[in-house]
């Protein structure tokens, strides 16, 4: 049925959000421009925070430093994303980003480190990549 979900379902959902909301009081999610203010970066282990970026800006740098790769191996993780393909070329960030870094990768509108270890980046490193990817002739605001 349309409009209809499992309780268990609407439990998970609340209580997601609910973890963020305690993440971002307690300091643990933040939430921050970039220098040029086109950038939103969000450092947080909590599922929640990557759509709360979309909000600020129109692409994010998402920072989680405690990502579980499997086993017992923990690390440093990122995730790059978009609005919209007028926004920044992901394609032409993830190609610099992996001279640096090889095994980056994903889909055209969000980009990720490689999936099997922690980065060695940093998210300064990250976002000033991610700024260069923006078209040097599009004024703010055109979109």
């Amino acid at each position: 049925m349309a409009g209809v979900s499992a309780a268990e379902y609407e439990q998970a959902v609340i209580k997601i959000g609910e973890r963020l909301l305690v993440s971002i009081r307690v300091g643990a999610t933040c939430f921050g421009p970039s220098p040029s203010d086109r950038i939103a970066t969000v450092i947080s282990v909590e599922h929640g925070a990557l759509r709360q970026a979309y909000r600020l800006a129109p692409v994010f740098v998402a920072f989680n430093p405690a990502f579980r790769f499997g086993g017992d191996k923990g690390g440093r993780k990122f995730t790059i994303a978009r609005w919209s393909a007028d926004d920044a070329n992901l394609d032409t960030v993830v190609q610099a980003i992996s001279r640096l870094e090889p095994g980056w990768g994903g889909q055209r509108g969000i980009k990720g480190s490689p999936q099997r270890h922690p980065s060695r980046l940093s998210l300064q490193k990250v976002v000033g990549l991610v700024e260069k990817g923006f078209d040097p002739q599009k004024k703010d605001g055109d979109r």
